[in-house]
């Protein structure tokens, strides 16, 4: 019970107080808009880049996490495309937007905030790592499903391009690749950065919960309660099962990152998800409605698991 005191209702909370600050109006109609663009661009990426460049490489490139964060990752999308497909008719490219909104956890924007109030700034690695993986395999691979769908006589070469164009844009990606050739080399960073670093990436955890709370203000559950609800599933319940899987009998690691391999899938959808069909004005409003139900979910279940698998 302690736990949920201590690290779920802080994290939950502030969630609620932006989601009120953003209802209410306090903030002013481009609040959201201003606080999510300073996290995006300069609080996260600052918090990336620092634990990236500081942290030893075996940390960033622990292969039996990635292998079974992509992995679970994996089925599970495959599992949400079936699903999609078969269950609801759907073709692309609505079925790979559901598929994304299925899988795509949010580890960057809840995960990070979470695991700083849960475990502290020293075992934030997690988080990051996954939170890279994930962008740049379903995203890409999302993005990529698109393009072929909308332009199918485009050759291969051109959509790849496109694919990566779109990764190097997004700072959560490219902060901490940049970063790796310091943890590499193991390069220290000048005493200025780090402090400098250090000072922005802690603004990340609470500027992130509270975006994602004045976030929900426009976002609707009206729409196909019955496929929000199975993408919920999948989401909650599917993929942090394929996750303990993973491992527990397929990747042998160490148990603070096998517990947090399975904490971070049971995270609500990422709202890149709802950005990504919000561009392709396809499945808008059911993600968007994913989106607030799952991320209602999680709270029950990332409490669970943070009492199953606690520090």
């Amino acid at each position: 019970m302690l736990i949920l005191l201590d690290v779920s209702f802080p994290v939950f909370a502030l969630i609620l107080c932006g989601y009120l600050a953003g209802r209410s109006g306090l903030l002013g109609p481009q609040s959201a808009r201003a606080l999510n663009g300073f996290v995006y661009y300069f609080a996260l990426p600052a918090l990336l880049f620092g634990f990236t460049a500081e942290a030893p490489i075996a940390v960033i490139l622990n292969w039996p996490f990635i292998g079974a964060i992509l992995g679970a990752s994996l089925v599970t999308y495959i599992a949400a495309i079936a699903v999609g497909w078969c269950l609801f008719g759907q073709r692309l490219p609505v079925v790979g937007l559901s598929a994304l909104a299925g899988v795509f956890a949010n580890t960057g924007y809840l995960g990070i905030p979470l695991f700083l109030t849960a475990f502290g700034p020293e075992n934030v690695g997690p988080a990051i790592v996954a939170t890279v993986a994930v962008i740049t395999v379903f995203v890409g691979g999302t993005i990529a499903l698109l393009e072929l769908n909308q332009q199918e006589r485009q050759p291969l070469l051109p959509t790849i391009w496109n694919v990566l164009a779109a990764l190097a844009k997004n700072p959560l990606v490219s902060a901490p690749i940049i970063a790796l050739p310091f943890s590499f080399y193991a390069v220290e960073l000048a005493s200025p950065i780090s402090r400098f670093l250090d000072l922005l990436g802690s603004a990340a955890g609470p500027a992130a919960l509270f975006a994602i709370g004045m976030s929900f203000v426009n976002r609707t559950v009206r729409a196909r309660p019955s496929e929000i609800g199975a993408f919920v599933a999948i989401k909650i319940c599917l993929h942090p099962l394929l996750t303990w899987i993973a491992v527990t009998f397929v990747f042998d690691m160490e148990p603070f990152w096998a517990s947090s391999a399975i904490l971070l899938s049971a995270l609500p959808t990422a709202a890149v998800a709802f950005v990504v069909a919000q561009e392709r004005q396809v499945y808008v409003e059911q993600v968007s409605g994913i989106i607030v139900v799952s991320t209602v979910a999680s709270v029950f279940a990332v409490s669970a698991l943070l009492i199953a698998f606690p520090a």
